[in-house]
């Protein structure tokens, strides 16, 4: 069985009142049921038997904490945006022996990920293509974490966010790397989104018209690779703590789930 190295670009300061509630300066460092987010998402990676080598790029905060040695290699996130932390994890692991082709991205601020997400993640992504992006519907959202919200958009074929995992081929990410910066910055904006997608494009998403598969097409075209939504994706991989009220929410949901698991 194929197996496939991660990088979790966890640059990310954390300020204002989610900082005064948590205590920490990056979100990777913030505890839920007294273990680091950071520790949780290493634990699951490793989990996998489809999971090799982890590379974490973080700050120094991040790097000096114990649960960083948890990851094979720490290295400092020098850059300024996600894009730039996640390409210097890919130039680490291709200086080491037996470089990937492909790489999972995934980031630092996801709480409830667990090996079985990763899992059925990873077992979603067929064919061969440069991306591999989760699709979560609303309704399995809704269902698995109730009370709260994510960045939806409604198209013709039902409302979706994307998760925050995803699996790159490295000439992939080497050719897209250029764009991913746009994307990211607007990626959790509809207008934003919209906009860079286009005026016909934006005219036909407020028709109704746009489908999964045409804002699929539509962005690979931006980024200049082939690449893939992933239908059916676990809901936990999208669910990130971008603000406090979703930080308190998620302490007490996850109480609740792991002790049911427990």
């Amino acid at each position: 069985m194929a197996k496939f190295d991660v990088v979790i670009p966890a640059g990310g300061i954390i300020e204002g009142e989610l900082a005064r509630v948590t205590g920490v300066g990056n979100k990777a460092l913030i505890k839920i049921n007294e273990k680091t987010v950071i520790k949780r998402t290493i634990e699951a990676l490793r989990g996998s038997s489809q999971v090799g080598r982890i590379i974490l790029v973080s700050t120094q905060e991040t790097l000096d904490h114990e649960d960083s040695k948890l990851a094979d290699a720490a290295l400092l996130a020098t850059g300024n945006t996600s894009p730039q932390n996640i390409k210097i994890g890919v130039n680490h692991l291709a200086q080491l022996d037996f470089p990937p082709h492909q790489v999972l991205i995934v980031t630092s601020d996801l709480p409830f990920l667990t090996t079985e997400g990763i899992d059925k993640f990873i077992e979603l992504c067929e064919g061969e293509t440069d991306f591999y992006v989760p699709l979560i519907n609303r309704i399995d959202w809704d269902e698995l974490l109730p009370g709260t919200d994510a960045t939806f958009v409604k198209l013709h074929d039902g409302e979706w966010t994307t998760g925050c995992v995803y699996l790159a081929t490295i000439r992939g990410l080497n050719v897209a790397m250029p764009h991913l910066e746009e994307v990211f910055k607007n990626r959790k904006s509809k207008g934003k989104m919209v906009r860079q997608l286009g005026l016909r494009f934006a005219w036909d998403y407020m028709l109704g018209k746009l489908t999964v598969t045409d804002v699929e097409r539509k962005i690979m075209e931006l980024l200049g690779v082939r690449g893939s939504a992933v239908p059916s994706s676990p809901p936990e991989l999208a669910f990130d703590l971008d603000y406090a009220e979703d930080f308190h929410y998620a302490v007490s949901l996850a109480k609740t789930r792991e002790g049911a698991t427990s």
